[in-house]
């Protein structure tokens, strides 16, 4: 899940953004905002036009969930992921 913080003149908003789109909360964590897809940047760019500054920005795993990695996951060696068999045994 992406999560960005956001603050101006002493008051704070969340966006947040995962498989089931973008919401944005205030302070209190009431919703803002809601969309059923990824919103984040749109949302983002108007809220810095409003005169928000982003105070956190990043991806953050959900609880129960395994972080998120950066680029694509490969075998190194070994292993069944790198074993290449022709289906016949020995």
């Amino acid at each position: 899940m992406r999560r960005t913080r956001l603050e101006r003149e002493g008051e704070a908003l969340t966006l947040r953004t995962d498989d089931a789109g973008t919401v944005l909360t205030d302070a209190a964590g009431m919703v803002r905002a809601r969309h059923g897809t990824d919103h984040h940047e749109t949302l983002l760019d108007g809220l810095r036009r409003e005169g928000w500054r982003v105070a956190e920005d990043g991806h953050v795993a959900l609880a129960g969930t395994a972080p998120r990695l950066a680029g694509p996951v490969t075998a190194e060696r070994g292993g069944p992921a790198a074993t290449v068999t022709d289906g016949e045994d020995g």
